[in-house]
């Protein structure tokens, strides 16, 4: 409740009983009795300092700042042992009713702290008339003109912070480890933040503005159960990072609040820095690494990349459409004592600075030479490519010939038991073994495959000794790791342990990651709407991070939808570089893959595999896809029908041969099987040929003697397609 009641009328200040002396070089004036007068009487000071704008309780008095604007932000004691103390919670700044005085008038140095001694003095106490120079230009204003100026402006009533800064635009609520509010912070626009707390007034837990006294972190409940957290500077800048599957923290107060926090809910945990791009963001950085060193924690700091503008920090990496997932897993580990910049030698460059080392060549986020020269206030440029330079880029590098490059990121996807896993098992193998080609497209290096797999794992093992026996390959001692624990691809906690593993698969081989299988994309994304663009972009952010931190290729395994088509949401295929779709009719032992999409090849074409049982040891069976070579169909040599046509003809074949009357292949007799199937079906003598030939090759199709007596030869179907 506000009390008004006791305050003396502003008109009149209290005065000493001796009279007022003129001149102030002839009354000798004591600041400790100045100083012991206002504490008597703090309440009536702010009064008149602040024209009655002040809210006034019985313990405090509350004012918008310094300066006297409406507003409760700034708080003054009005009684106990820190009577006439002031803090700002909206600055972090503070100190005693004589610095409140000074800050009011603009006043710095030891010449301005008499003035202010004597300006009390004189027109709040009235011990003194001051003489003011006879030369206007001199002149100083008074206090009591400044407070009837700012009474003029500002009114002599109080206001609440919602009449002035109006609504809120976000509420950010600090929580303990059971989830309940502690504290907060509001922010308004113009970019202005309100902390809020419970305080205790007349023995009353009440929601005042200021901050709790020993400020607690931010997502404390997420914090409180993981071993991995990434610090920023801001509220805000926390949420958004969290939409990655992050568990982050920010300090209440941001990087002025490092010495009035509580930091023990992160002791011994994984704390990985992301400072801001200033000098602000680099002093908090090193503040907060010494803070957390100091309690055991490891810390890692952010690289903030080369050319970017002042400022720059999370919430920008996600607005201008970069990966922060691929900054946090490079991050480096700070050892040892740190400098002014917050890192240690070991987390910078070999110039000693944080930046890249070429000083920023030309590149997106770039400043400008005129604009450095000119100390213009440096912007950021993205990087252009004229005709010559876009002509000298490097070629695409194939990792697979013609349809997955280097670096890349695709989808092998179809409907349940289409042999996706099969297919995606002989691609990865290939590559941990060493293999020259896949499905005769030429294989460029080896390199170590991790396979993510939960689905039918207690059963990889027989499909790779079936794969082992057919291929005539050995992969015992092949860079081929299974994985069989839940990774979420929406947790950074879980894609940072993922990089950490695969980190040392590449140090124990002593070589390169070719690839990472994702067997099967909804396992790794427990409890996502994959319709929804933001859990789908997440598990496309992980990827992309462990692709480039890798240089590898990662493979997602996937379903299709009830349609047949590539199940949830359109960011998924659109991110892919490469798209493989696997089609196989239930029980049959054919299949084909459709290259739905290659970047920088020709796509749109099909390849036929075939699917054989391999017997091994104690009875045991597995299966192995191997493709069937339609070389002319692949180069375009021929054109063969579509796929339900094809299904025709081999139905075809097959009623015949039932019917004892299969079609062969010689052409001298009306069994003829090359003029019958062009004259019913409108195809050309070549491409029927081709068919037959192929299906032959492939064990589709035999011909083989039905009439023993007559020794009479035709096809038979053995597999469908």
């Amino acid at each position: 409740m506000l009390d008004y009641n006791d305050a003396r009328p502003q008109e009149e200040p209290p005065r000493r009983k001796s009279g007022r002396v003129r001149g102030c070089d002839s009354f000798k004036i004591s600041v400790a009795d100045i100083k012991e007068r206002l504490h008597e009487d703090v309440r009536g000071f702010v009064q008149w300092l602040y024209s009655g704008r002040a809210f006034l309780h019985r313990h405090e008095a509350r004012i918008g700042n310094i300066y006297g604007e409406p507003g409760s932000s700034l708080v003054i004691e009005l009684g106990g042992r820190n009577v006439g103390q002031w803090y700002d919670h909206a600055t972090d700044q503070g100190g005693d009713i004589i610095s409140l005085y000074r800050g009011f008038m603009g006043y710095q140095g030891v010449q301005d702290f008499d003035r202010s001694i004597r300006e009390i003095a004189a027109d709040y106490f009235h011990d003194i008339e001051l003489d003011q120079p006879a030369w206007t230009a001199a002149r100083r204003i008074t206090p009591s003109e400044k407070i009837a100026a700012n009474k003029k402006q500002w009114g002599d009533k109080p206001k609440d912070e919602a009449e002035i800064l109006g609504p809120p635009v976000a509420t950010y609520r600090y929580l303990d480890v059971n989830g309940n509010v502690i504290a907060a912070v509001t922010r308004y626009e113009p970019k202005t933040f309100r902390p809020w707390c419970f305080r205790e007034i007349d023995g009353e837990q009440k929601w005042m503005i200021g901050s709790p006294p020993v400020r607690p972190i931010y997502h404390l409940p997420e914090v409180s159960k993981s071993d991995i957290v990434v610090l920023v500077e801001g509220e805000g800048k926390a949420d958004a990072l969290a939409t990655f599957g992050v568990v982050t923290t920010s300090l209440m107060g941001g990087a002025n609040a490092v010495t009035k926090t509580d930091w023990t809910p992160l002791k011994g945990k994984k704390v990985v820095v992301w400072p801001d791009n200033d000098a602000a963001g680099r002093k908090f950085c090193t503040d907060a690494t010494a803070t957390l060193l100091s309690i055991g924690c490891k810390v890692l700091v952010v690289q903030i990349p080369a050319g970017k503008p002042e400022k720059w920090d999370c919430a920008n990496c996600i607005s201008d459409g970069e990966d922060p997932l691929a900054l946090l897993i490079t991050a480096i580990e700070v050892a040892g004592n740190t400098d002014a910049d917050g890192l240690d030698d070991s987390a910078k460059g070999t110039n000693g600075s944080n930046a890249d080392a070429s000083g920023g060549a030309a590149g997106a986020g770039n400043t400008s030479q005129s604009d450095q020269q000119s100390g213009k206030q440096q912007r950021r440029r993205f990087e252009r490519l004229n005709v010559r330079q876009i002509k000298a880029k490097p070629d695409p590098v194939w990792l697979v010939e013609n349809l997955i490059n280097e670096n890349s990121l695709g989808f092998i996807y179809g409907p349940p038991g289409s042999l996706k896993t099969f297919i995606a098992l002989d691609m990865a193998l290939s590559f941990a073994s060493g293999q020259a080609q896949w499905w005769g497209r030429a294989i460029a290096r080896k390199g170590a495959a991790i396979y993510l797999c939960r689905e039918g794992s207690s059963s990889l093992k027989f499909r790779i000794m079936a794969w082992e026996k057919h291929r005539k390959a050995a992969a015992g001692d092949a860079p081929f790791y299974l994985i069989e624990a839940p990774v979420n691809f929406m947790s950074w906690d879980d894609i940072d342990a993922l990089a950490a593993t695969v980190e040392d698969v590449a140090t124990e081989i002593n070589g390169p990651i070719s690839s990472i299988f994702v067997d099967t994309v909804s396992r790794a994304l427990p409890g996502a709407e994959e319709n929804l663009q933001r859990d789908v972009s997440l598990f496309v952010g992980a990827c992309e991070a462990l692709q480039k931190a890798f240089g590898c290729i990662v493979v997602g395994i996937h379903h299709t939808n009830a349609s047949g088509g590539f199940r949830g949401s359109t960011v998924m295929p659109a991110a892919g570089d490469f798209i493989i779709e696997v089609r196989r009719e239930a029980g049959v032992m054919t299949g084909s893959i459709f290259a739905a999409k290659i970047k920088d090849a020709e796509d749109g074409w099909e390849q036929n595999f075939k699917v054989s049982k391999i017997e091994l040891d104690d009875d045991k069976v597995s299966l192995v896809v191997d493709p069937v070579h339609d070389k002319a169909k692949r180069e375009g040599k021929t054109s063969w029908p579509s796929r339900a046509v094809c299904q025709e003809i081999l139905a075809a074949i097959h009623e015949q041969w039932v019917k004892k009357n299969p079609w062969c292949y010689a052409g001298n007799t009306s069994r003829a099987a090359v003029p019958i199937i062009m004259t019913r079906w409108g195809l050309k003598r070549a491409v029927v040929k081709d068919i037959l030939s192929s299906w032959t090759a492939n064990g589709i199709i035999e011909e083989v003697v039905y009439d023993t007596k007559n020794k009479q030869r035709g096809y038979r179907k053995l597999v469908d397609i």
